[in-house]
């Protein structure tokens, strides 16, 4: 349709109106995904998996849907014949695949679609934990069965946005228990082989396997991962190999394995299985010496969309500003592809909570005494940082060495749901 506007003016004389040249055709905007859609089930054949549906702007007037099967690592994906409706019931043929579904959206403007992400399907029976093995046993398995992956984090996802901590082979996070595995054997006394992780693997952060035995006794010791020698750290009777993510990026599931030869006797093993996935989130706050004064940095990355976050700030952290309004921060949003969002968050006069920032675009920071939450974020957003700044002579000084000081956040996700997150302050040389 064309579009006119009439507008009349009028006095005690009279009224006369006036028209607008007619614009036009008005045309239909083509439907945009705001969030995507999202798998749920238990991911077993047999068990009807179902979806989350995608959200849309331009008032889409027909959706469909295609469920693909793909390969584990949730490439080469195929439209399964069948697979056209909002439910889908895995078969025997999808185990050790990873489903996902595509829906498209359309109306007069035209056509879009949205993907979900990756959802694994383990074979039928498994999925539940391997009992622990006894602590003294020679060789132990950690791994649990089942490549269930409801987060879609074996797909790279938004870890691939420019900047991301959450790239396969920069940080990966061990999903089974590591710990110790240790034997007796003659000619060679006691021998432990010993795997630690706290938290996600990262370069600064990395999986540090150790072995030991008696010096005396061993005349050599090494260690393998996936059948291949390490280099180790040696001491008597003891070495030390840390493992980088680089290293976990080749697979889910490895193998550490310990040789130990003693003076007399033959050589003894000790192995360990574990398994590992690329990070599906990451939270870390970092505070910073300024110019004026001191300044703060949260920041979240999520493989998969952020609807909503939130960022709880300890006491005598607040972003009040005193007798006028004041920029204490900016927001910086990090959405596919490669969308970034800068803006300043600017703390009312002589209140304790408020409104920081609302763009044009939807987004809306609100603070109050304890917490920072950011709605309205755009469509596959996967990066969400806060800077706050502290002029001298007001808020937290540079937090000291011997005090430890942790943040608390939460983000919620359509194909996760919500999930809460901490990290422990740390400090930074620079911006």
């Amino acid at each position: 349709h064309d579009l006119r506007v009439v507008v009349t003016g009028s006095n005690a004389a009279g009224a006369t109106p006036a028209t607008t040249i007619a614009v036009g055709p008005i045309l239909a905007v083509a439907p945009s995904p705001l969030t995507p859609p999202a798998i749920s089930g238990d991911g077993s054949p047999g068990a009807p998996l179902t979806i989350t549906l995608a959200t849309w702007s331009g008032d889409p007037s027909t959706v469909t849907y295609q469920w693909q099967r793909c390969d584990q690592d949730g490439s080469n994906c195929q439209a399964i014949p069948d697979g056209t409706s909002q439910s889908y019931t895995p078969t025997d043929g999808d185990a050790g695949h990873a489903l996902r579904v595509v829906t498209t959206a359309t109306n007069s403007g035209g056509t879009a679609t949205a993907r979900s992400a990756s959802f694994g399907v383990r074979a039928a029976g498994a999925g539940a934990p391997a009992p622990d093995p006894a602590p003294d046993a020679p060789t132990g398995e950690a791994a649990s069965p089942g490549v269930a992956d409801p987060a879609g984090i074996l797909d790279e996802g938004l870890g691939t946005l420019p900047g991301s901590v959450l790239g396969t082979t920069s940080c990966q996070e061990i999903v089974t228990d590591v710990s110790l595995r240790r034997t007796n054997f003659a000619g060679g006394g006691a021998a432990r082989l010993r795997v630690r992780s706290n938290g996600a693997v990262e370069k600064n952060s990395p999986v540090i396997v150790s072995l030991e035995g008696r010096g005396r006794k061993v005349r050599r010791m090494e260690v393998r991962f996936d059948g291949r020698r390490l280099r180790a750290v040696n001491r008597p009777g003891r070495i030390t190999v840390p493992l980088l993510p680089k290293a976990l990026a080749t697979g889910p599931r490895h193998t550490v394995t310990a040789v130990i030869t003693p003076r007399r006797g033959r050589a003894r093993t000790l192995t360990v299985k574990i398994r590992s996935l690329p990070c599906a989130t990451r939270f870390t706050a970092g505070q910073w010496r300024t110019v004026k004064g001191t300044a703060l940095r949260l920041r979240l990355d999520s493989r998969t969309p952020v609807q909503r976050a939130t960022f709880a700030l300890p006491r005598g952290f607040s972003v009040a500003a005193a007798k006028r309004a004041a920029v204490v921060g900016r927001l910086r949003i990090v959405s596919k592809p490669a969308l970034i969002t800068r803006l300043k968050l600017t703390a009312p006069a002589r209140r304790q909570k408020g409104r920081l920032v609302a763009s044009p675009s939807g987004t809306v920071a609100t603070f109050n005494r304890r917490a920072i939450t950011i709605t309205g974020l755009p469509a596959n957003t996967g990066i969400i940082e806060i800077t706050l700044y502290w002029n001298k002579g007001r808020g937290p000084a540079l937090i000291g060495r011997t005090r430890r000081l942790s943040f608390r956040a939460q983000l919620t996700a359509p194909a996760s749901g919500a999930k809460r997150l901490k990290a422990p302050l740390k400090r930074l040389t620079g911006r």
